[in-house]
């Protein structure tokens, strides 16, 4: 790999180590509040699988691990692999590597999962309302 193009992609690993930390900084102090602005819930009255997403990434951030799995539980899990697979991304770049963080069968499990829990979350609702979410009163 040619030096400009290292160089290039350690600072592109910087940039986006940067951002990444500097957007879950401000998820954490900023405490999300109002009305639903959920576009996809706005139009069908259905949730959807990133409903309380931003809610539950900041409780998390917060170390309020109940309250974040209260507003989505699948966004807790999700927070924990998308940093995981950031961070593996970002040391490599920093290393002036190229990889691809996630293959496609985690790709497509991860779909598959948003899928799965999008429709359990509102087919099922009364029976799984305390491990699924989101939303309180609140948000109706």
């Amino acid at each position: 790999m040619a030096r400009s193009t290292r160089l290039r992609l350690r600072l592109a690993g910087a940039a986006v180590f940067g951002l990444a930390t500097a957007s879950l900084a401000f998820v954490a102090l900023w405490r999300p509040t109002g009305p639903n602005t959920c576009l996809f819930h706005a139009l069908t009255g259905l949730w959807c699988p990133l409903c309380g997403g931003i809610r539950a990434t900041h409780a998390l951030l917060n170390g309020n691990i109940v309250e974040a799995l209260h507003w989505n539980s699948l966004a807790v899990a999700f927070d924990v692999v998308l940093v995981v697979l950031v961070l593996r991304w970002c040391i490599a770049a920093l290393a002036g590597r190229w990889i691809i963080p996630c293959g496609r069968g985690l790709a497509y499990g991860m779909l598959a999962v948003v899928l799965a829990f999008g429709l359990i979350r509102n087919l099922f609702w009364p029976q799984w309302a305390g491990l699924l979410g989101p939303p309180s009163p609140f948000w109706q």
